[in-house]
């Protein structure tokens, strides 16, 4: 047996027979050359970088989820808006209808009028509930950020 084969150089081209770091005790590994200030505030600056990064990943998922609500919101204005202008129609027929039947004019009208004003207020009110619950600053963005401001002060303390 050669001395390459030995140490196992003659296995794989352009293998060297140097012992594996993680094998050796944390005291014999070779130590690492230290970092200048310089590299080191490179590296955050790059870190921070990739943080803003996300946290707008982050703040533009949830102003996605909030526009989402937003045109829920806005569907529920327009059934109102709708149910409104419907009582407006069903007043004019009602008008023409009830004019020439058993009720007073009066009645008929404020019977019709007064269903249709009942379901416009309810969407409406529904509609406004719903506008009060959106959130136009993302929670968890501003959590996020604040924590990772308190993480920098830290840091540079």
């Amino acid at each position: 047996m050669s001395a390459d084969e030995a140490l196992g150089a003659g296995s794989t081209p352009g293998a060297t027979a140097e012992p594996a770091t993680s094998t050796l005790p944390p005291e014999a590994r070779p130590r690492e050359p230290e970092r200048s200030t310089s590299d080191l505030a490179g590296a955050v600056t790059q870190d921070l970088g990739e943080l803003v990064g996300m946290h707008i990943d982050l703040a533009k998922t949830e102003l996605k989820e909030e526009l989402h609500q937003s045109v829920r919101t806005a569907r529920l204005f327009g059934v109102g808006a709708f149910a409104a202008y419907m009582a407006v129609v069903v007043l004019s027929f009602a008008l023409a209808a009830l004019l020439a039947e058993w009720l007073d004019p009066w009645a008929g009208l404020a019977i019709v009028a007064g269903t249709w004003a009942l379901l416009a207020g309810a969407l409406l009110v529904a509609g406004r509930r719903q506008l009060q619950q959106i959130d136009a600053v993302p929670p968890k963005t501003v959590e996020a950020v604040k924590g990772d401001v308190a993480w920098a002060q830290r840091q540079r303390s």
